[in-house]
């Protein structure tokens, strides 16, 4: 590894082990490198456009994408267009990896974080759509969708918790601020399967009764993909694939500790490491799909097509905050669009009207 990473300027900064994963009984430990000397200054910024992707002139763009990435010291962003069922503009900026100063691709593959939601609540209308579950449906307990989770020590309100209230983020517990599904929590660094999900109705520790309020929740959506494949007995990411991804030509992947094919590295300025701070895998359904930038906005131009009819329940208003629907924020102005953030990765998926829009970027350097 020393000759590996030798004239890097990168110098060893800690070991640590990830739980997890593709297999559940396995820890993998790391080194991490750490570096405080990339900059922009003094050096050009490499873009690449998608070969057939645009006849624009990208001048204004390059311009303001350079300023911003300058700025803020940002690795890399991709952006892609998509019109009228075309893609009109797929282009990338940056490296895909600083160490080896790999210049970014239209094809590299990013974590989209929370956009992963808006996939997930696609789902969950298939199935309403089909009559398997309704938004009504309960979800814990004797009469709930998993109630093979053992709920016997969790506060009584959580057999109230049906999947509307998961899907508008209105169970009443479970907030970002908790922080329960980040892996340096120490509850949770070694836990998974039905030992982590029991754990987290353990902590269930509700500030209102289901349905009153909108409280912001990555947990809710890990249990929604646990309601899709038990509803489906299937697996929730296959499930996906074969539903709603494959018929219409959309790849994506649940990430894992160890990149998929042409996925970019990840850097972070704080502690809170991309690869060992949180586990795409085990935020399968609330943060852990990985894509392209085109393939983010192909998704939502198919929501944006079936808004009203295959997709409804997505773009209703709910209860709690009436500018979220369910997986997806609605704008003043008829735009649908979900942001992704967490350490590593940060994006927006959009779309308004006949045109949808996703970047994909890295936060900024160490």
């Amino acid at each position: 590894m020393d000759d590996e990473m030798a004239g890097t300027k990168m110098k060893p900064h800690a070991i640590t082990g990830v739980s997890g994963g593709r297999s559940r009984f396995l820890t993998k430990y790391f080194v991490i490198w750490r570096s405080d000397e990339f900059s922009w200054a003094g050096r050009t910024i490499p873009h690449m456009v998608l070969p057939g992707s645009t006849s624009i002139n990208t001048t204004k763009l390059d311009e303001a994408v350079e300023k911003e990435m300058r700025s803020s010291e940002l690795p890399s962003l991709s952006i892609s267009v998509h019109r009228r069922g075309q893609t009109i503009l797929s282009i990338s900026y940056g490296y895909s990896d600083l160490r080896l100063e790999s210049r970014a691709s239209p094809k590299n593959k990013y974590r989209v974080a929370s956009i992963s939601k808006t996939i997930t609540a696609m789902g969950i209308a298939e199935l309403v759509n089909r009559r398997h579950i309704s938004l009504d449906s309960k979800v814990f307990g004797a009469k709930g969708i998993l109630k093979w989770l053992d709920v016997s020590r969790a506060h009584p309100w959580i057999r109230a918790v049906t999947v509307g209230h998961l899907l508008e983020h209105s169970s009443g517990g479970w907030s970002n601020q908790e922080k329960l599904e980040f892996n340096r929590t120490p509850q949770t660094e070694r836990l998974n399967g039905t030992a982590l999900l029991e754990f987290y109705i353990r902590s269930y520790n509700p500030k209102f009764q289901p349905g009153r309020r909108y409280l912001y929740s990555n947990i809710a959506y890990v249990f929604l993909g646990k309601v899709i494949e038990q509803t489906t007995l299937s697996n929730y990411s296959a499930f996906i694939s074969d539903v709603i991804l494959k018929p219409h030509k959309i790849e994506a992947q649940i990430g894992d500790v160890e990149p998929i094919e042409s996925e970019v590295s990840y850097y972070s300025p704080d502690n809170a490491n991309p690869y060992t701070y949180w586990s795409p895998s085990k935020l399968d359904a609330a943060a852990g799909w990985v894509m392209r930038a085109e393939e983010v906005a192909r998704l939502f131009a198919l929501l944006e097509l079936h808004k009203y009819k295959w997709y409804w329940l997505l773009v209703q208003p709910s209860e709690g905050k009436r500018s979220y629907g369910r997986g997806v924020q609605l704008g003043d102005d008829g735009s649908l669009y979900h942001i992704g953030s967490l350490a590593g990765t940060e994006g927006i998926g959009y779309s308004r009207g006949e045109t949808q829009v996703n970047h994909s970027f890295f936060p900024k350097m160490l």
